[in-house]
Protein backbone atom coordinates (compact mmCIF):
# COMPACT_ATOMS: atom_id res chain seq x y z
CA UNK A 1 0.00 0.00 0.00
CA UNK A 2 1.02 3.59 -0.63
CA UNK A 3 -0.09 6.59 1.45
CA UNK A 4 0.20 10.33 0.99
CA UNK A 5 1.34 11.84 4.30
CA UNK A 6 0.02 15.21 3.15
CA UNK A 7 -3.45 13.84 2.39
CA UNK A 8 -4.76 11.18 4.73
CA UNK A 9 -7.79 10.71 2.46
CA UNK A 10 -5.70 9.18 -0.34
CA UNK A 11 -4.11 5.74 -0.62
CA UNK A 12 -3.13 3.25 -3.30
CA UNK A 13 -3.14 -0.52 -3.31
CA UNK A 14 -1.01 -2.57 -5.68
CA UNK A 15 -2.48 -6.06 -5.91
CA UNK A 16 -0.31 -8.81 -7.33
CA UNK A 17 2.67 -6.48 -7.45
CA UNK A 18 4.97 -9.28 -8.65
CA UNK A 19 2.36 -10.97 -10.91
CA UNK A 20 2.63 -14.15 -8.81
CA UNK A 21 6.30 -14.53 -9.74
CA UNK A 22 7.76 -14.90 -6.26
CA UNK A 23 7.26 -12.82 -3.16
CA UNK A 24 8.05 -9.13 -2.73
CA UNK A 25 11.63 -8.79 -1.48
CA UNK A 26 12.00 -5.00 -1.51
CA UNK A 27 9.90 -1.90 -2.19
CA UNK A 28 11.18 1.64 -2.77
CA UNK A 29 10.31 4.81 -4.62
CA UNK A 30 11.59 5.43 -8.14
CA UNK A 31 12.93 8.70 -9.51
CA UNK A 32 9.79 10.54 -8.41
CA UNK A 33 7.31 9.99 -5.60
CA UNK A 34 4.80 8.82 -8.20
CA UNK A 35 6.88 5.74 -9.09
CA UNK A 36 7.05 2.59 -6.95
CA UNK A 37 9.75 -0.05 -7.54
CA UNK A 38 8.82 -3.59 -6.47
CA UNK A 39 11.57 -6.23 -6.48
CA UNK A 40 10.47 -9.85 -6.52
CA UNK A 41 12.36 -12.57 -4.66
CA UNK A 42 15.27 -14.47 -6.20
CA UNK A 43 15.97 -11.64 -8.65
CA UNK A 44 13.18 -12.68 -11.00
CA UNK A 45 12.17 -9.16 -11.96
CA UNK A 46 11.62 -5.60 -10.82
CA UNK A 47 8.36 -3.82 -11.65
CA UNK A 48 8.13 -0.04 -11.75
CA UNK A 49 4.55 1.04 -11.10
CA UNK A 50 3.39 4.54 -12.02
CA UNK A 51 0.67 6.14 -9.91
CA UNK A 52 -0.04 8.78 -12.56
CA UNK A 53 0.01 6.94 -15.92
CA UNK A 54 -1.52 3.67 -14.66
CA UNK A 55 1.18 1.56 -16.26
CA UNK A 56 3.71 -0.97 -15.06
CA UNK A 57 7.14 -1.67 -16.52
CA UNK A 58 8.96 -4.92 -15.90
CA UNK A 59 12.70 -5.52 -16.03
CA UNK A 60 13.74 -9.16 -15.95
CA UNK A 61 16.63 -10.64 -13.99
CA UNK A 62 17.83 -7.60 -11.99
CA UNK A 63 20.76 -8.23 -9.70
CA UNK A 64 19.57 -8.62 -6.13
CA UNK A 65 21.78 -5.91 -4.66
CA UNK A 66 20.87 -2.60 -3.04
CA UNK A 67 23.36 -0.93 -5.38
CA UNK A 68 22.15 -2.64 -8.57
CA UNK A 69 20.45 0.49 -9.95
CA UNK A 70 20.80 4.27 -9.92
CA UNK A 71 18.87 7.19 -11.40
CA UNK A 72 20.73 9.90 -13.27
CA UNK A 73 20.50 13.23 -11.42
CA UNK A 74 18.06 15.77 -12.87
CA UNK A 75 17.07 13.76 -15.97
CA UNK A 76 15.97 10.51 -14.30
CA UNK A 77 17.59 8.04 -16.74
CA UNK A 78 17.77 4.64 -15.06
CA UNK A 79 20.93 2.54 -15.07
CA UNK A 80 20.35 -0.99 -13.81
CA UNK A 81 22.43 -4.16 -13.62
CA UNK A 82 20.90 -7.40 -14.82
CA UNK A 83 22.27 -10.91 -15.17
CA UNK A 84 21.30 -13.09 -18.11
CA UNK A 85 22.64 -16.55 -17.41
CA UNK A 86 26.30 -16.16 -16.52
CA UNK A 87 26.74 -12.66 -17.98
CA UNK A 88 26.32 -9.23 -16.38
CA UNK A 89 24.55 -6.55 -18.38
CA UNK A 90 24.07 -2.82 -17.94
CA UNK A 91 20.82 -1.32 -19.16
CA UNK A 92 20.19 2.39 -19.76
CA UNK A 93 16.48 3.27 -19.77
CA UNK A 94 14.69 6.49 -20.66
CA UNK A 95 12.92 8.44 -17.91
CA UNK A 96 9.15 8.08 -17.46
CA UNK A 97 8.66 5.69 -20.42
CA UNK A 98 11.52 3.34 -19.42
CA UNK A 99 12.25 2.54 -23.05
CA UNK A 100 15.55 0.79 -23.61
CA UNK A 101 18.17 3.26 -24.86
CA UNK A 102 21.24 1.05 -24.77
CA UNK A 103 22.45 -2.26 -23.37
CA UNK A 104 26.05 -3.04 -22.54
CA UNK A 105 27.62 -6.48 -22.09
CA UNK A 106 29.92 -6.10 -19.08
CA UNK A 107 33.28 -7.80 -18.67
CA UNK A 108 32.66 -8.27 -14.96
CA UNK A 109 32.42 -11.63 -13.22
CA UNK A 110 29.87 -10.45 -10.64
CA UNK A 111 29.13 -6.71 -10.82
CA UNK A 112 28.39 -5.28 -7.37
CA UNK A 113 26.92 -1.88 -8.16
CA UNK A 114 26.38 1.05 -10.51
CA UNK A 115 26.51 4.79 -9.75
CA UNK A 116 25.98 7.98 -11.74
CA UNK A 117 28.21 10.97 -11.06
CA UNK A 118 26.43 13.97 -9.44
CA UNK A 119 26.52 15.90 -12.73
CA UNK A 120 25.33 12.86 -14.71
CA UNK A 121 28.35 12.86 -17.05
CA UNK A 122 29.87 9.57 -15.89
CA UNK A 123 28.66 6.12 -14.91
CA UNK A 124 30.73 3.63 -12.91
CA UNK A 125 30.36 -0.12 -12.34
CA UNK A 126 32.52 -2.13 -9.95
CA UNK A 127 33.26 -5.86 -9.88
CA UNK A 128 33.34 -8.34 -7.01
CA UNK A 129 36.28 -8.20 -4.61
CA UNK A 130 37.46 -11.59 -5.83
CA UNK A 131 38.56 -9.87 -9.04
CA UNK A 132 40.72 -7.33 -7.20
CA UNK A 133 40.27 -3.66 -8.00
CA UNK A 134 38.12 -3.45 -11.11
CA UNK A 135 36.10 -0.29 -11.70
CA UNK A 136 34.60 0.39 -15.13
CA UNK A 137 33.99 4.05 -16.05
CA UNK A 138 31.43 4.69 -18.80
CA UNK A 139 30.26 7.78 -20.62
CA UNK A 140 26.60 8.74 -20.53
CA UNK A 141 25.87 6.85 -23.77
CA UNK A 142 27.31 3.60 -22.40
CA UNK A 143 30.78 3.58 -23.97
CA UNK A 144 33.66 2.32 -21.85
CA UNK A 145 36.05 5.19 -21.08
CA UNK A 146 38.51 3.58 -18.66
CA UNK A 147 39.05 0.58 -16.41
CA UNK A 148 40.68 1.26 -13.05
CA UNK A 149 42.64 -1.72 -11.71
CA UNK A 150 44.02 -0.29 -8.48
CA UNK A 151 47.41 1.01 -7.42
CA UNK A 152 50.08 -1.49 -8.33
CA UNK A 153 52.76 -1.58 -5.64
CA UNK A 154 54.41 -4.08 -3.32
CA UNK A 155 52.25 -3.09 -0.34
CA UNK A 156 48.93 -3.43 -2.17
CA UNK A 157 47.72 -6.95 -2.83
CA UNK A 158 44.58 -5.77 -4.63
CA UNK A 159 41.92 -7.07 -2.28
CA UNK A 160 39.11 -5.36 -4.20
CA UNK A 161 36.38 -2.75 -3.88
CA UNK A 162 33.93 -2.77 -0.96
CA UNK A 163 32.19 0.57 -1.44
CA UNK A 164 32.24 3.49 -3.85
CA UNK A 165 31.15 7.12 -3.47
CA UNK A 166 31.27 10.27 -5.59
CA UNK A 167 32.14 13.53 -3.88
CA UNK A 168 29.18 15.96 -3.83
CA UNK A 169 31.03 18.52 -5.94
CA UNK A 170 31.86 15.84 -8.52
CA UNK A 171 35.62 16.44 -8.17
CA UNK A 172 36.63 12.92 -7.14
CA UNK A 173 35.50 9.32 -7.23
CA UNK A 174 36.19 7.68 -3.87
CA UNK A 175 36.86 3.95 -3.66
CA UNK A 176 36.83 2.13 -0.33
CA UNK A 177 38.68 -1.18 -0.47
CA UNK A 178 38.99 -4.34 1.55
CA UNK A 179 42.61 -3.29 2.12
CA UNK A 180 41.39 -0.52 4.52
CA UNK A 181 42.30 2.22 2.04
CA UNK A 182 40.31 5.01 0.42
CA UNK A 183 41.57 5.98 -3.02
CA UNK A 184 40.45 9.29 -4.52
CA UNK A 185 40.39 9.33 -8.33
CA UNK A 186 40.50 12.67 -10.10
CA UNK A 187 37.53 13.40 -12.31
CA UNK A 188 38.05 13.14 -16.09
CA UNK A 189 41.43 11.39 -15.88
CA UNK A 190 40.30 8.94 -13.17
CA UNK A 191 43.85 8.55 -11.93
CA UNK A 192 44.70 8.17 -8.21
CA UNK A 193 45.39 11.53 -6.57
CA UNK A 194 45.19 10.81 -2.83
CA UNK A 195 45.25 7.62 -0.76
CA UNK A 196 43.92 7.57 2.81
CA UNK A 197 44.58 4.58 5.04
CA UNK A 198 43.01 3.38 8.29
CA UNK A 199 46.11 2.61 10.30
CA UNK A 200 46.14 0.23 13.26
CA UNK A 201 48.01 2.83 15.36
CA UNK A 202 47.30 6.58 15.47
CA UNK A 203 50.22 8.75 16.53
CA UNK A 204 49.80 11.87 14.38
CA UNK A 205 49.70 14.94 16.70
CA UNK A 206 47.56 16.80 14.16
CA UNK A 207 44.71 14.29 14.52
CA UNK A 208 42.27 14.74 17.42
CA UNK A 209 41.46 11.31 18.82
CA UNK A 210 38.38 11.07 21.04
CA UNK A 211 37.40 8.05 23.10
CA UNK A 212 33.99 7.44 24.63
CA UNK A 213 33.85 6.67 28.34
CA UNK A 214 30.97 5.50 30.55
CA UNK A 215 30.90 6.53 34.18
CA UNK A 216 29.63 4.46 37.11
CA UNK A 217 26.29 6.24 36.78
CA UNK A 218 26.19 5.23 33.08
CA UNK A 219 26.78 8.77 31.86
CA UNK A 220 28.51 8.88 28.48
CA UNK A 221 31.07 11.45 27.39
CA UNK A 222 34.20 11.86 25.25
CA UNK A 223 37.77 12.34 26.45
CA UNK A 224 40.98 12.83 24.55
CA UNK A 225 42.76 9.54 24.00
CA UNK A 226 46.40 9.11 24.92
CA UNK A 227 48.98 8.60 22.18
CA UNK A 228 49.71 6.37 20.49
CA UNK A 229 46.17 5.04 20.19
CA UNK A 230 45.03 1.73 18.71
CA UNK A 231 41.36 1.55 17.64
CA UNK A 232 39.85 -1.64 19.06
CA UNK A 233 39.29 -4.44 16.54
CA UNK A 234 36.06 -6.34 16.14
CA UNK A 235 35.35 -8.86 18.87
CA UNK A 236 34.62 -11.78 16.56
CA UNK A 237 37.08 -13.58 14.36
CA UNK A 238 38.00 -11.46 11.37
CA UNK A 239 36.91 -12.63 7.94
CA UNK A 240 36.96 -11.17 4.47
CA UNK A 241 33.38 -9.88 4.75
CA UNK A 242 34.07 -8.12 8.07
CA UNK A 243 37.03 -6.05 6.97
CA UNK A 244 37.42 -3.12 4.64
CA UNK A 245 35.89 0.33 4.25
CA UNK A 246 32.11 -0.09 4.30
CA UNK A 247 31.08 3.56 4.83
CA UNK A 248 32.08 6.76 3.03
CA UNK A 249 29.87 9.77 3.78
CA UNK A 250 30.58 13.32 2.52
CA UNK A 251 29.30 16.49 4.11
CA UNK A 252 27.25 18.91 2.04
CA UNK A 253 30.10 21.02 0.66
CA UNK A 254 32.61 18.19 0.17
CA UNK A 255 35.16 19.63 2.61
CA UNK A 256 35.00 16.61 4.93
CA UNK A 257 34.03 12.97 4.75
CA UNK A 258 33.55 10.27 7.37
CA UNK A 259 34.50 6.60 7.02
CA UNK A 260 34.20 3.34 8.91
CA UNK A 261 36.50 0.34 8.52
CA UNK A 262 34.74 -2.89 9.47
CA UNK A 263 37.97 -4.21 11.00
CA UNK A 264 37.46 -1.56 13.72
CA UNK A 265 33.65 -1.19 13.71
CA UNK A 266 33.42 1.17 16.70
CA UNK A 267 35.69 3.82 15.17
CA UNK A 268 34.75 6.70 12.87
CA UNK A 269 37.44 8.58 10.92
CA UNK A 270 36.87 12.13 9.67
CA UNK A 271 39.06 13.23 6.75
CA UNK A 272 39.80 16.45 4.91
CA UNK A 273 40.60 16.02 1.19
CA UNK A 274 42.24 19.46 1.14
CA UNK A 275 44.86 18.83 3.87
CA UNK A 276 44.89 15.87 2.94
CA UNK A 277 44.76 13.86 6.17
CA UNK A 278 42.51 12.81 9.00
CA UNK A 279 41.27 15.63 11.24
CA UNK A 280 39.53 13.56 13.93
CA UNK A 281 38.97 9.98 15.04
CA UNK A 282 36.11 8.99 17.35
CA UNK A 283 36.31 5.67 19.22
CA UNK A 284 33.00 4.44 20.66
CA UNK A 285 32.10 1.73 23.14
CA UNK A 286 29.87 -0.08 20.64
CA UNK A 287 29.90 -0.72 16.89
CA UNK A 288 28.79 2.21 14.77
CA UNK A 289 25.51 1.67 12.96
CA UNK A 290 25.11 4.89 10.97
CA UNK A 291 26.83 8.20 10.28
CA UNK A 292 24.93 11.17 8.85
CA UNK A 293 26.12 14.69 8.08
CA UNK A 294 23.71 17.52 8.69
CA UNK A 295 21.90 18.49 5.45
CA UNK A 296 22.70 22.21 5.93
CA UNK A 297 25.58 22.61 8.42
CA UNK A 298 28.79 21.36 6.83
CA UNK A 299 30.74 20.51 9.99
CA UNK A 300 28.03 18.70 11.95
CA UNK A 301 28.05 14.88 12.07
CA UNK A 302 25.56 12.48 13.69
CA UNK A 303 26.82 9.05 14.77
CA UNK A 304 24.42 6.34 15.88
CA UNK A 305 25.83 3.22 17.54
CA UNK A 306 24.30 -0.23 17.82
CA UNK A 307 23.19 0.04 21.46
CA UNK A 308 19.93 -0.16 23.40
CA UNK A 309 20.40 3.20 25.12
CA UNK A 310 18.59 6.12 23.40
CA UNK A 311 21.72 8.22 22.79
CA UNK A 312 23.22 9.94 19.76
CA UNK A 313 26.85 10.98 19.36
CA UNK A 314 27.48 14.37 17.74
CA UNK A 315 30.75 15.75 16.35
CA UNK A 316 31.06 19.37 15.29
CA UNK A 317 34.16 20.92 13.76
CA UNK A 318 33.44 24.12 15.73
CA UNK A 319 33.21 22.42 19.13
CA UNK A 320 36.10 21.75 21.47
CA UNK A 321 34.79 18.30 22.32
CA UNK A 322 32.16 15.94 20.80
CA UNK A 323 28.83 15.58 22.59
CA UNK A 324 26.64 12.64 23.59
CA UNK A 325 22.94 13.54 23.40
CA UNK A 326 20.61 11.47 25.56
CA UNK A 327 16.96 11.34 24.55
CA UNK A 328 14.03 9.83 26.43
CA UNK A 329 12.09 7.01 24.82
CA UNK A 330 9.02 5.62 26.54
CA UNK A 331 9.68 2.05 25.43
CA UNK A 332 13.03 0.52 24.63
CA UNK A 333 13.67 -2.58 22.57
CA UNK A 334 13.98 -3.44 18.93
CA UNK A 335 16.12 -1.73 16.35
CA UNK A 336 16.51 2.01 16.74
CA UNK A 337 17.14 4.52 13.98
CA UNK A 338 18.46 8.07 14.27
CA UNK A 339 18.65 10.89 11.77
CA UNK A 340 18.48 14.64 11.23
CA UNK A 341 15.24 16.43 10.49
CA UNK A 342 15.39 19.58 8.42
CA UNK A 343 13.24 22.42 9.73
CA UNK A 344 13.79 25.79 8.06
CA UNK A 345 11.46 27.55 10.50
CA UNK A 346 13.74 27.29 13.54
CA UNK A 347 17.35 28.20 14.14
CA UNK A 348 18.18 24.90 15.82
CA UNK A 349 19.17 21.41 14.83
CA UNK A 350 16.41 18.80 14.96
CA UNK A 351 17.16 15.19 15.86
CA UNK A 352 14.90 12.16 15.64
CA UNK A 353 15.37 8.79 17.34
CA UNK A 354 12.86 5.97 17.26
CA UNK A 355 12.11 2.28 17.30
CA UNK A 356 9.09 0.10 16.53
CA UNK A 357 7.27 1.31 19.65
CA UNK A 358 7.79 5.08 19.72
CA UNK A 359 9.94 7.95 18.55
CA UNK A 360 11.27 11.18 19.99
CA UNK A 361 12.18 14.49 18.37
CA UNK A 362 14.57 16.85 20.12
CA UNK A 363 15.91 20.34 19.45
CA UNK A 364 19.65 20.88 19.80
CA UNK A 365 21.18 24.33 20.12
CA UNK A 366 24.22 25.50 18.19
CA UNK A 367 26.37 24.65 21.22
CA UNK A 368 25.10 21.07 21.36
CA UNK A 369 22.68 21.29 24.29
CA UNK A 370 19.08 20.14 24.22
CA UNK A 371 17.08 23.35 23.98
CA UNK A 372 13.90 21.83 25.35
CA UNK A 373 12.56 18.58 26.70
CA UNK A 374 11.76 16.38 23.71
CA UNK A 375 8.29 14.96 23.22
CA UNK A 376 7.83 11.21 22.84
CA UNK A 377 5.15 9.84 20.56
CA UNK A 378 3.92 6.27 20.68
CA UNK A 379 2.85 4.39 17.57
CA UNK A 380 0.14 2.49 19.56
CA UNK A 381 1.09 -0.69 17.79
CA UNK A 382 -1.41 -0.14 15.00
CA UNK A 383 -0.65 -1.20 11.49
CA UNK A 384 -0.21 1.30 8.65
CA UNK A 385 -3.78 0.75 7.53
CA UNK A 386 -5.00 2.13 10.88
CA UNK A 387 -3.05 5.37 10.57
CA UNK A 388 -5.21 6.76 7.76
CA UNK A 389 -8.93 7.18 7.39
CA UNK A 390 -10.65 5.40 4.56
CA UNK A 391 -10.97 8.09 1.95
CA UNK A 392 -9.98 8.57 -1.67
CA UNK A 393 -8.02 5.52 -2.78
CA UNK A 394 -6.42 4.18 -5.92
CA UNK A 395 -6.55 0.40 -6.35
CA UNK A 396 -3.93 -0.83 -8.82
CA UNK A 397 -4.62 -4.38 -9.95
CA UNK A 398 -2.78 -5.80 -12.95
CA UNK A 399 -5.03 -7.89 -15.17
CA UNK A 400 -2.74 -8.87 -18.00
CA UNK A 401 0.98 -8.79 -18.60
CA UNK A 402 2.49 -8.59 -22.08
CA UNK A 403 6.12 -9.32 -22.86
CA UNK A 404 8.06 -7.70 -25.67
CA UNK A 405 11.70 -8.60 -26.23
CA UNK A 406 14.12 -5.91 -27.34
CA UNK A 407 17.14 -6.78 -29.47
CA UNK A 408 20.13 -4.47 -29.64
CA UNK A 409 21.89 -5.83 -32.72
CA UNK A 410 25.62 -5.16 -32.60
CA UNK A 411 25.51 -4.66 -28.84
CA UNK A 412 24.15 -8.20 -28.40
CA UNK A 413 20.74 -9.68 -27.75
CA UNK A 414 19.02 -8.11 -24.83
CA UNK A 415 15.65 -9.30 -23.60
CA UNK A 416 15.68 -7.92 -20.07
CA UNK A 417 13.31 -5.01 -20.69
CA UNK A 418 9.60 -5.60 -20.84
CA UNK A 419 6.89 -2.94 -20.84
CA UNK A 420 3.23 -3.24 -19.99
CA UNK A 421 1.27 -0.76 -22.07
CA UNK A 422 -2.26 -2.13 -21.85
CA UNK A 423 -4.85 0.56 -21.33
CA UNK A 424 -7.10 -1.65 -19.17
CA UNK A 425 -4.31 -2.93 -16.93
CA UNK A 426 -5.63 -0.92 -13.99
CA UNK A 427 -9.01 -0.39 -12.51
CA UNK A 428 -9.78 2.32 -10.04
CA UNK A 429 -11.70 2.70 -6.85
CA UNK A 430 -12.24 6.30 -5.76
CA UNK A 431 -14.61 7.53 -3.13
CA UNK A 432 -14.87 10.14 -0.40
CA UNK A 433 -16.44 10.02 3.01
CA UNK A 434 -19.09 12.52 1.94
CA UNK A 435 -20.29 10.18 -0.80
CA UNK A 436 -20.85 7.23 1.56
CA UNK A 437 -24.37 6.94 2.81
CA UNK A 438 -25.48 4.91 5.75
CA UNK A 439 -28.08 2.27 4.95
Amino acid sequence: MVWDIGDSQWSAVINGATSNLGEVSRVCFGFTHNEIMVFSSFGIKVTIWSLTTSRGFEIKDPKSLLTCYDYRPRTGHLAILTRDGAHDNLMLLAPVTYELIRSVDLTTVDAQGVRWSPDGHWLVVWDAASMGYKVLIYTTDGHLFKTYSGIQDADNIGTGVKTLKWSPLNSTLNIGGFDQRIVLLQRNSFSPSIVFEHTSTIDDPQVCVWEEQISASKMRSFIRASRPTCPPPQSTDMSVTNTGVSTIEYNIDGSLFATKDDATPSTVWIWSPKLPSAVAVLIHHSPVKRVRWHPKTAGLLLIHCNIVDPVIHIWNAAWEIPKVISLQLGKLGGQMEANWLLDEAIDMHTLMLGNAHNYVVGLMSQSGDLASLPNTTETTGAGPEDMFDEGNSLDLSPIKVSHEEVTMGAEGDFSAFVSDEIDDTFHYRRHTKSSIREP
